[in-house]
């Protein structure tokens, strides 16, 4: 438990430092009824979570189970040598995409449950998103100086139906964890003024609140870039604003190089490999793969996942801040600011998936929360009711859904929840029944990379029970992974008619060339292999299981290498000289 402790400690740090550096609770008292309203609107979205995940009929692989399997996975280590859970957490902060500090986290009061996905997301839901909300409510009545009885149930309202802040979550992603210390972080900059001025600790505070978002979950990289433009937005905004002269403008100055040297030199002394991986890794060329249509397109789909009814809003929004609340022109231009450089940064580098939108929310929330608090002092009463209905309408079609109006698809968020369930458990078991019964002391490698088979189900079919199939590493991301040379040493093949591929076309090579080679009767791959078995998956795909006759000759390799050479001449490391040293391992 001390070692929880110590990561809990660390992450709750971030609420308790603004809540209590700037006396909040003290001067901003809270009636007692908005405290048990507010406890009623958080019972009621457990609920919903609880009763819309354990609903499902599932397989959560991939991103969706990934953090979830590390839970399950670091509750074990923590019984066995809890610090090695502090040393796991650390070395991946620096060596990884992939931190362990979230699911290290959830681990320990995991082991306290029956363990299944349910559990993981209510203890997401009660350990992240519950303290995320309260802290940006509370930053909300503080920043927009409300003294309404109402707003701090409205503000937590919300925050919670928008549904680019719980959507994500009920996928099974758990990055609205660094949602904690980004609101501790605006905490900071609005009160030092848009940073004029602030304390050492202050800054020490946001430094580390920054590098912690990103520890959490390397995506918010992308949320950096845009808060420290926006920033700078703000600062000159505010500076110009109050008619400051050049001495605040210097403080302004130095304040920003207070605050990245502070942070770089932190990286550089601690997390020396993450600044590196962020500075010198060309993720762009890696993640090509995801990389879906140009720059107009990326746009075109971000405005659909906000939805015109949405879009609306945020404009009335700005516009009531440029005639009837200037004092709020800083915010405004932060939030403008941000979002052009945070989805530009994105954009360069891959399409955006559900999760990702978190990156860009709480600037918009910042100005739900404006409007939800000034909209009354500013606009007529029934253009207020008239947004809120159409702020709820949004939030009901993308739960709910509502299919009597046909615009919906162009008027609300285009993505929608749908509980999940797959019509081909009981033949996806018996798929799992027929490998464990040919394996024994075999190898089995799976050559599918789509949401109705990989690997990643098999091996998490039965979650929170682990798997007892071999199976090797298998790669799904040709600029990621290269050539997995453990498809040679694999005596079992699952594959599937027709190939399956989830990402653009021409970039799972690795895929598709050896599926067609394994399924082509006349090809020197093949001539290994025998069928032995099949079965029908959900949308017509059949899946078909091969055992390895002989194994490969040297010339057989040497066959793939020239495939693969043609296809990424490029990128030798990944591919050419993974054969060559696989050649001279183990010749045949």
């Amino acid at each position: 438990m001390f070692v929880w402790l110590i990561l809990a400690g660390i992450y709750y740090f971030f609420i308790a430092y603004p809540l209590l550096r700037f006396e909040v609770i003290k001067k901003l008292p809270v009636p007692k009824w908005n405290l048990a309203a507010v406890s009623v609107i958080y019972l009621i979205a457990g609920v919903f979570i609880y009763s819309a995940v354990s609903s499902e009929q599932f397989v959560y692989y991939w991103d969706y189970g990934k953090y979830y399997q590390q839970a399950l996975d670091l509750a074990d280590q923590y019984d066995m040598d809890a610090f090695s859970v502090l040393e796991h957490v650390y070395a991946t902060s620096i060596n990884s995409d992939y931190g362990a500090w979230i699911p290290s986290m959830l681990a320990w009061p995991l082991q306290f449950t029956q363990g299944r996905f349910v559990d993981y997301m209510m203890l997401v839901y009660v350990m992240f998103a519950v303290p995320a909300v309260f802290s940006l409510s509370m930053l909300g009545m503080v920043w927009f100086g409300s003294h309404s009885k109402y707003s701090f149930v409205i503000f937590h309202a919300v925050i919670l139906l928008m549904p680019w802040f719980m959507q994500p979550m009920l996928a099974g992603y758990p990055g609205i964890a660094a949602f904690v210390p980004l609101v501790c972080s605006m905490w900071i900059f609005y009160k030092s003024g848009g940073l004029c001025g602030i304390a050492n600790m202050d800054a020490l505070v946001l430094s580390a609140s920054l590098i912690a978002a990103a520890l959490l979950r390397r995506y918010y990289c992308f949320y950096l870039a845009g808060f420290i433009f926006g920033g700078a937005g703000y600062s000159i905004c505010n500076w110009r604003l109050r008619r400051q002269g050049k001495s605040e403008f210097r403080k302004y100055l130095l304040a920003y190089l207070k605050v990245g040297m502070i942070s770089l030199l932190a990286l550089v002394m601690f997390f020396n490999g993450f600044i590196q991986r962020v500075l010198f890794v060309d993720y762009s060329e890696i993640y090509v793969a995801y990389n879906v249509g140009n720059l107009f397109s990326k746009y075109k789909t971000f405005v659909q996942h906000l939805g015109i009814l949405l879009l609306a809003i945020l404009i009335v929004s700005a516009v009531l801040i440029v005639f009837k609340h200037k004092e709020y022109l800083p915010l405004l231009v932060f939030c403008i600011v941000f979002e052009i450089t945070a989805t530009a940064y994105f954009f360069y580098v891959q399409s955006p998936g559900v999760h990702h939108y978190w990156i860009f929310l709480l600037p918009i929330l910042l100005l739900f929360l404006f409007l939800s608090d000034k909209g009354k002092k500013g606009l007529p009463v029934y253009l207020c009711a008239l947004m809120g209905m159409c702020f709820l309408y949004n939030t009901a079609y993308v739960y709910a859904g509502n299919s009597l109006i046909m615009l919906n698809p162009y008027i609300c968020q285009r993505d929608r929840y749908v509980a999940r369930h797959r019509s081909d458990m009981d033949e996806l078991k018996e798929l799992d029944r027929y490998l464990k019964s040919i394996q024994k002391e075999k190898k089995i490698y799976c050559l599918s990379s789509s949401r109705i088979l990989n690997d990643d189900i098999l091996k998490k079919l039965y979650l929170p029970d682990a798997s007892s199939l071999n199976l090797e590493p298998v790669a799904h991301v040709d600029l990621r992974d290269g050539f997995p040379t453990g498809f040679f040493d694999s005596d079992i093949v699952v594959t599937t008619v027709p190939v399956q591929t989830h990402l653009q076309k021409g970039t799972q090579q690795v895929i598709t060339i050896l599926q067609n080679e394994l399924t082509d009767e006349h090809s020197k791959i093949a001539q290994h292999f025998q069928e032995v078995y099949s079965v029908s998956l959900q949308e017509g795909v059949e899946a078909v299981v091969y055992i390895k006759k002989e194994p490969f000759q040297t010339e057989d390799i040497q066959y793939l290498q020239s495939l693969y050479d043609q296809s990424y001449p490029d990128w030798k490391e990944l591919f050419y000289h993974r054969f060559e040293e696989y050649l001279i391992k183990s010749v045949v």
